[in-house]
């Protein structure tokens, strides 16, 4: 929302993906999610108030959504019984 990051999702498997943070006037990457886990990340988008919000199935088998909240995700609500887009 500010212009200054972008998001950049990197697909690896339909089971893992990772999630980075581009610094657009300096050109760096920050990862947010862990490299090399086994997890599926998506749909992250930048709330108004700059907030982090994507979906994951980090906790279970299905896509649920999490917020980013001091350099960790941290999930919306209970475990999902399906997934959430």
């Amino acid at each position: 929302p500010d212009g200054r990051r972008a998001l950049i999702a990197q697909y690896i498997s339909v089971q893992q993906s990772e999630l980075h943070e581009l610094d657009l006037a300096s050109g760096r990457i920050e990862p947010l999610t862990e490299p090399g886990a086994r997890v599926s990340w998506g749909e992250a988008r930048y709330g108004p108030d700059g907030r982090l919000f994507a979906t994951s199935d980090r906790d279970g088998e299905f896509q649920q959504l999490m917020e980013r909240r001091d350099g960790r995700w941290v999930a919306l609500g209970p475990k999902a019984r399906w997934d959430v887009e």
